[in-house]
């Protein structure tokens, strides 16, 4: 059997994954390391790409299955990593992200405004009821040259 998910958490005792990100500043280049944490986003000016995994949630098995992407960032482009509980809105909509990734697609391209506007959107969706964790983090690249 699977020895995390037998333990017995209390409500102090539970806790959150989300996505490793390694950030080469001179190339751009960007690697999501992805160990059972949910959707990670790319804000860009074209589009929204949605970081995906096949791994699956930490915990649900005795090996350790990690993924990773790599993908190559512009000035400008908007990382979002969030914790479950920001998509598990409702008990019909547990991980559904396509309220998140329309939203991003025109919101604020400021960081700290728009971590908090997604939390404060992920609250009002789950009806001001918080379910889960809800973590929000926010970083933008920036070009010196």
């Amino acid at each position: 059997g699977n020895s995390i998910m037998a333990m017995k958490f209390n409500e102090d005792e539970k806790f959150t994954t989300m996505d490793l990100n390694i950030l080469d500043l001179y190339t751009g280049e960007a690697e999501f390391i992805k160990y059972g944490g949910v959707f990670s986003f790319i804000k860009s000016v074209e589009e929204v790409k949605v970081i995906k995994s096949n791994s699956l949630p930490f915990g649900i098995l005795d090996s350790v299955d990690v993924s990773s992407n790599k993908m190559k960032l512009k000035h400008g482009d908007i990382i979002v990593s969030i914790s479950d509980g920001v998509l598990d809105i409702d008990k019909n909509n547990v991980g559904s992200y396509s309220w998140l990734e329309e939203y991003l697609r025109y919101s604020d391209t400021n960081p700290s405004a728009l971590s908090r506007d997604i939390l404060e959107k992920a609250v009002v969706l789950s009806g001001g009821k918080v379910w889960d964790d809800m973590t929000v983090l926010v970083s933008k690249m920036y070009s010196v040259y």
